[in-house]
């Protein structure tokens, strides 16, 4: 078997793997099944699970034992062949917009495979095949295109509508609470989608639009993300439940930071699961990686302090907001992250500003040598913070925004620590 995380690569047609437990011979298949079949080529269980689960898999046609101490998340889209009635098992696919733990073993995608006696499978390892990876990986790997931001009127009205599609058409109460409020400076970070809009609406009226100027270049940025977020991850089956947030107030800079985020650690080869199941008696964590057999969920928490958050009067009190805004941010994340969620803090500012990144970064390792020993189920703290600001015209003006990220990972974890941060390809 193969082991896979990331780009499926197809198994050759013969492949023997020996052990002191069971043979696997890959024999070639003259049928026309879609996807390859384990043979059990004796009467006792194909497979057999390192620990006690109470359950085995059992074959659809006889009854024979399949699977012992069977874990249902650990056989993904696995066809077993009876070796008493030569009924064909199929345990079931992944849901969709489900990641998978790692690791993942595919056995390929054809033939059938003889088992010649039982093969004690790993806990944890998922068996699964070249098909259901590659399924998985287009559903829910982030792309890697944003959405071009073009400041025009045909461009702005093309992302409200886009918005109002997500948010449930919430657009037009917002963008009239902020004209009604014009003067409270706290507004925009309240609706921002709808401020901004209205920001570049009125700028475009007014005449040649000045990027330079720290509202209007925040307007921009602020749009940028909801591109970023909208390119990224639309396509997920699970985008709409989570991206309807961004149109409650309060919340449009949290969520779309917890999405631009959760592409960033995917691509360093952490497997994010977005929608986590909603538990209105608890604090629940934003995102996280799945795990199996002993190995737990890691949990995601993100947090986008509004301190942290562009305000017309938040430049000359950034420096003080960033330390204060990190160490409150560690001391309540403990509601979600804790013994029974062990997981990441990720600390989000759209704020820009001169070496914010690195204020963001020692704020974090100054507060964490402090509390580190205290957070022993936190395994990392991430930072995210606008870069690479680039605008362009060429007839109607273009904007894109790219986030600079700092992972500061725990030493004084509870066991492995389970964040990845070497990027991979997908």
């Amino acid at each position: 078997m193969q082991s896979s995380a990331g780009n499926v690569t197809p198994s050759s047609a013969t492949t023997t793997i020996d052990n002191d437990m069971a043979e696997i011979t890959r024999i070639i298949s003259t049928e026309t099944d879609d996807l390859p079949c384990f043979f059990q080529g004796s009467g006792a269980p194909a497979f057999r699970g390192d620990f006690e689960t109470g359950e085995q898999l059992k074959c659809v046609g006889c009854g024979n034992i399949l699977v012992g101490h069977y874990a249902k998340d650990e056989y993904v889209s696995v066809r077993i062949r009876c070796n008493k009635c030569f009924t064909i098992t199929q345990t079931p696919s992944l849901l969709l917009g489900e990641v998978f733990a790692d690791p993942v073993a595919s056995i390929g995608q054809k033939g059938i495979i003889m088992l010649g006696s039982t093969f004690n499978k790993p806990s944890g390892v998922i068996i699964t095949c070249d098909q259901e990876i590659r399924r998985e990986i287009e559903a829910t790997a982030p792309r890697g295109e944003s959405l071009p931001l073009i400041i025009s009127e045909d461009g702005l009205n093309c992302l409200v509508r886009t918005y109002n599609e997500i948010a449930g058409d919430k657009f037009s109460v917002q963008k009239k609470t902020i004209e009604r409020q014009s003067n409270n400076i706290g507004i925009a970070r309240k609706f921002p989608f709808a401020w901004a809009i209205a920001h570049l609406e009125n700028c475009l009226k007014r005449g040649p639009i000045n990027p330079h100027q720290s509202d209007t270049f925040t307007a921009m940025m602020w749009l940028s993300m909801f591109c970023n977020v909208i390119g990224t991850w639309q396509h997920h089956p699970r985008f709409k439940v989570v991206a309807r947030d961004m149109g409650k107030p309060d919340s449009f800079l949290h969520t779309s930071s917890q999405l631009i985020a959760a592409a960033y650690l995917f691509r360093l080869g952490n497997r994010i699961g977005l929608s986590l199941e909603d538990q209105p008696s608890e604090s629940n964590p934003d995102l996280y990686i799945r795990g199996t057999g002993t190995r737990r969920n890691i949990f995601i928490e993100v947090k986008a302090p509004q301190s942290l958050q562009w305000c017309a009067d938040s430049s000359p009190k950034i420096a003080e907001n960033t330390k204060n805004a990190v160490k409150n941010c560690i001391d309540h994340s403990r509601r979600q992250i804790n013994r029974s969620h062990p997981g990441v803090l990720i600390i989000s500012s759209s704020f820009i500003g001169d070496n914010l990144s690195s204020m963001l970064e020692e704020s974090i390792q100054g507060a964490l040598r402090l509390k580190f020993r205290y957070n022993k189920y936190l395994a990392a703290v991430v930072n995210m913070s606008p870069i690479a600001v680039r605008v362009m015209r060429q007839g109607d003006m273009t904007f894109s925004c790219e986030f600079n990220f700092g992972v500061t990972l725990n030493p004084h974890y509870d066991g492995n620590n389970p964040i990845l941060t070497t990027p991979i390809s997908l």
